[in-house]
Parts: C-alpha cells; sequence; structure tokens
C-alpha cells in the first residue's frame, strides 16, 4: 500500500461533525458517523442506533480534544458498553482552526493528515469484510424504488432496530453495519 492511500477502517468511526467526518475520510475508508455535537443528546434514535451497532462491531470514537468532545465521549460511555468502544485521541494542540474566529484545541477537521493516518493505522482491517450493501441492493431488495417499499424499510428498520428517518446512503451504510446481505434477505422475508 502505498504511503498515501486510504486506511481501510472496518469499524464504524464517530465524529462531531461533518468537517470532522471529511478529514477522516480524506485518509481512510470507513463508515463514518456524525453525532452533531451537543445534538446527538436530543436524538434517542441515534442512540438506539449506536446500541444497535455496538452489538455487532466496536465503535471508534474520535472526538475533539477539548472540553466539548469530552462531553460527548462522557455521552457515549453512558449508553454503551466499554468494551464496544475504542477511544482514540488527536494531539491537544493549540492554535487557530481554518473556520474558527478564535484560538483553542484544535479538533479533529485541523488535525494533520499524518497525524489522523497514525492514530488510525492500528485499526485498518481489523475485522473481517463485509461486503457494503448499495443503494442498486436497496432498490432490488424492495427496499426504496417500488409502491410498498416505504412500509417494507419500516418494518426492517424497526426489526433491526435503526432509526426510521434512514433514506439513500445513510440508509446502505446503516443497513452494512449491523446485517449482511444475506441476514438482510431473511429479515426481508420475516417482516
Amino acid at each position: 500500500m502505498g504511503k498515501n492511500a486510504k486506511l481501510q477502517i472496518s469499524y464504524p468511526i464517530i465524529v462531531e461533525g461533518k468537517h470532522d467526518r471529511e478529514r477522516v475520510l480524506a485518509v481512510a475508508q470507513a463508515n463514518v458517523i456524525v453525532t452533531d455535537g451537543f445534538g446527538v443528546f436530543r436524538q434517542k434514535e441515534k442512540a438506539d442506533f449506536f446500541r444497535r451497532i455496538a452489538e455487532h462491531s466496536k465503535i471508534i470514537v474520535l472526538t475533539d480534544s477539548d472540553g466539548a468532545g469530552q462531553v460527548i465521549r462522557g455521552y457515549f460511555r453512558s449508553i454503551l458498553p466499554a468494551e464496544a468502544m475504542i477511544h482514540l485521541y488527536t494531539s491537544p494542540i493549540y492554535g487557530k482552526g481554518a473556520r474558527k474566529t478564535e484560538c483553542g484545541i484544535l479538533g479533529v477537521e485541523d488535525t494533520d493528515f499524518a497525524q489522523l493516518r497514525q492514530i488510525l493505522r492500528p485499526y485498518e482491517g481489523e475485522l473481517p469484510h463485509r461486503t457494503p450493501i448499495t443503494r442498486a441492493d436497496l432498490y432490488d431488495l424492495g427496499l426504496s424504488g417500488h409502491s410498498d417499499s416505504g412500509e417494507v424499510r419500516r418494518k426492517v428498520l424497526e426489526h433491526l432496530g435503526l432509526p426510521p428517518s434512514l433514506t439513500g446512503e445513510g440508509l446502505a451504510q446503516a443497513l452494512t453495519m449491523v446485517a449482511s446481505r444475506e441476514e438482510l434477505v431473511e429479515v426481508i422475508k420475516r417482516v
């Protein structure tokens, strides 16, 4: 693998915001889930989603090293079993981030790419590969594009304990994290 090739991370990665997600995806091929910062505290469906993922996989928690990041980590410690989480930390470097107006501890979105690679590298290829469920699979399985897709999708998501608001690419990624294509076919048959 080349020096700048993306790391293949099988564990889902939780970050605070969309800019953090973009930064991680610049160095890693992974399922990266955004908490929407403190918004995660008000989203019961998202908490249920994280619990469901933790039943199938460990979860990497990569929040900022500032006080807000620590509060969000504390939240995850309160809703997920300790053995399901891998807490990773960026170096608490003081400075002014690209989108900030004041100096402070830099967040994930301003972390050097080399440091992100170093932090994530130990988790590369950690799990057996699971073939991603695609949007084409969603159509083929009747979860999108058909007259009864909404009802089938609602039942499947309810059965799997996933938020009903998932659509498109988010739905495909969430299903990949909790079921293989074969397991998904069996769930659809049952519901």
